[in-house]
């Protein structure tokens, strides 16, 4: 008789040995799978490339200066009025902000080329920024202003995408003294990184509109330009009644802070685009 329980339990014991250690041999490579997958997350940053909008008074960390390890990044508000402070590895590097923060912003095209972009409004508009931390000096290389304002959009490989207008939308169209209850005409204005002297240059200097804008012609025979980059009166001509679609803008900052800048509209009929200045004759009016 004990030799039959004897030989019932044994036989029992060899039929579940198998699975007990199998189910703890899953068990056991679940458990190293997930260890696994924790230990490998980071928050280093792409050192390709990154895109990302900061928050106040939050810790971040990205390798700023391209030594191949993180920094620490937090942006505060500081004591003194129109004042910001970027705290890098415990290091205050006051900014001006004027009439406060607008946003602020991430950018790394490679390890060689990360920056921090702040916009920050004024009286009349606002303006945007783009810094580099060297390690032990926060630089400020390129100031992004095209209008009076300019918010950034995103930002792609070597490109950062804006958005700009002018503040009061009868001061941007120059065209007619539209009321100011016009909406403001909205132009995206690309950026092109120079990684080799960590510079940004505006594409062309050609802006495209972010919507569709339908102008009405209202004032005398006029005849635009083919180009931009010359004021010659050989493009398509405008007629009482037309209807244009405001298409395009160029843009070309002048060195000279006395004069103003340089702006043509691009106006497109039927397929074709022609030119008008900005400083234009009486006779041309259009409504909006």
């Amino acid at each position: 008789m004990r030799k039959k329980y004897l030989l019932i339990i044994i036989t029992f014991l060899v039929l579940m040995l198998p699975n007990g250690c199998s189910n703890s041999s899953a068990d056991h490579e679940e458990r190293t799978a997930d260890r696994v997958t924790t230990e490998t997350k980071t928050s280093v940053a792409d050192p390709k490339r990154e895109f990302q909008q900061l928050e106040l008074d939050t810790s971040y960390q990205f390798d700023l200066d391209g030594d191949g390890k993180e920094d620490s990044f937090t942006c505060t508000r500081d004591g003194e009025e129109g004042e910001a402070a970027f705290i890098i590895n415990q290091h205050s590097f006051p900014v001006f902000v004027a009439r406060g923060l607008a946003g602020i912003y991430y950018y790394s095209y490679s390890k060689e080329d990360t920056y921090i972009l702040y916009t920050y409004g004024q009286y009349g508009g606002n303006t945007t920024v783009v810094c580099r931390f060297t390690g032990d000096d926060l630089e400020e290389v390129a100031d992004l202003n095209v209008l009076d304002r300019n918010n950034v959009l995103d930002a792609s490989g070597k490109e950062i995408n804006l958005e700009t207008s002018h503040y009061h939308p009868n001061h941007f169209m120059g065209i007619n003294e539209v009321s100011s209850d016009v909406p403001s005409i909205q132009f995206k204005a690309t950026y092109i990184l120079d990684s080799r002297k960590h510079t940004f240059e505006l594409e062309d200097g050609i802006c495209d509109a972010l919507d569709d804008y339908e102008l009405t012609y209202t004032g005398e025979d006029y005849t635009l330009s083919d180009s931009y980059t010359d004021g010659n009166q050989d493009g398509f001509t405008l007629s009482k009644g037309d209807k244009v679609r405001l298409s395009h803008m160029f843009y070309q900052q002048n060195p000279a802070e006395e004069e103003p800048d340089l702006i043509l509209y691009g106006l497109t009929k039927d397929g074709k685009t022609g030119w008008l200045k900005k400083e234009f004759e009486d006779g041309v009016k259009f409504d909006y």
